[in-house]
């Protein structure tokens, strides 16, 4: 059985790196196609035949990118509360997880509306776009994990000492 849970964790976890690299693909492309109405000129990572969004406007384009984040982020927080749940069987800690993807991301949107209201919109999606890089990525996992399991040792020994 710990065979089996072990490797539905490593199965999400590794599924967490895929859909990284799907992800950076994605952005890579949109944040070709947007720099390149402005006239800067970079290497396209899909070609015009895989996504045709050549022929779309930039506001579409980018409104595209933000269904993108929400879709995304969507996937990674069901992927890190299943390896959550798989590791430790207690929702206190699903619930914990999913609550602190849904502040980071809440704070990113703070961050970035803030910032495009105050006219300072780029300084401010660059912190908030970091915020969701680590939402969106394996590493918000790798660090819950151990760091439940200090918690879980933690609550265990001070149990033991009473």
């Amino acid at each position: 059985m710990k065979a089996i849970k072990y490797s539905l964790v490593i199965f999400c976890i590794l599924t967490l790196f895929g859909l990284g690299f799907l992800r950076d693909i994605i952005f890579l492309d949109l944040n070709y196609f947007l720099t390149n109405i402005y006239g800067t000129n970079q290497h396209s990572f899909i070609g015009g035949s895989s996504l045709d969004i050549k022929s779309a406007v930039y506001n579409s384009v980018f409104i595209a990118k933000w269904i993108w984040t929400l879709l995304f982020s969507f996937f990674y927080l069901v992927l890190a509360c299943a390896a959550i749940f798989l590791v430790f069987r207690k929702s206190i800690y699903v619930k914990f997880t999913a609550l602190l993807f849904v502040a980071i991301f809440l704070f990113s949107a703070v961050i970035t509306l803030i910032s495009a209201y105050l006219g300072f919109y780029e300084q401010g999606f660059t912190v908030a776009r970091r915020l969701m890089e680590f939402i969106q990525s394996p590493i918000m996992v790798m660090i819950l994990i151990p760091a439940f399991k200090l918690i879980k040792r933690k609550s265990y020994i001070q149990r033991s000492v009473i």
